[in-house]
């Protein structure tokens, strides 16, 4: 593990111009607006309130064609949509939160169907669970049903944007 390539790598990172600037709230913002629409528009209902949401395909995506801060910004606006839409803030640090880790561990050499498996088994599914906890009253059987189905979303919008290089339409002009 080699600390100064690591902390050279953060610090190039923090270099803004305004040109960077505007590329990132352009490519970011339509892509958020784009995922956050998907996410409220197109829900997979499963049970009662428990929906898949593959809106995130889209802000993961931004990320690696345009950078980790635009996939960030993409990835806020889209989570603010869904929290304004289904009252729960919580959306917004937890899904900025999976892209923050997903580029990390990108960067490390995973995978990203490996990095949404890590990130939701060690950090979103304990997160969750500790929020819905303190805020909602819920039944132990659909606490499990909801941290379970956090874990197939995350890995199957990751696995959904994976098969999307397969199809000529999505992934024949993007190198990756």
């Amino acid at each position: 593990m080699d600390l100064n390539k690591t902390h050279e790598y953060i610090v190039q990172g923090l270099t803004l111009n305004k040109r960077k600037a505007k590329h990132i709230v352009i490519c970011g913002g339509i892509s958020g607006l784009l995922a956050g629409a998907i996410n409220i528009l197109f829900t997979i209902q499963i049970y009662g309130q428990l929906s898949f949401h593959l809106g995130q395909t889209i802000s993961i995506l931004c990320m690696l064609v345009f950078g980790f801060r635009a996939g960030l910004f993409s990835a806020l606006i889209m989570s603010t949509l869904m929290a304004y839409a289904w009252n729960n803030p919580f959306l917004v640090v937890l899904l900025g939160l999976e892209i923050s880790v997903l580029y990390y561990l990108k960067h490390r050499g995973l995978t990203l169907l490996s990095g949404a498996f890590v990130y939701w088994l060690f950090i979103g599914i304990p997160i969750t669970y500790v929020y819905t906890s303190f805020v909602y009253d819920l039944a132990p059987d659909y606490s499990i049903l909801l941290l379970a189905k956090q874990l197939v979303n995350g890995v199957l919008y990751t696995l959904r944007w994976h098969l999307s290089l397969f199809l000529p339409a999505f992934g024949c002009c993007l190198s990756f």
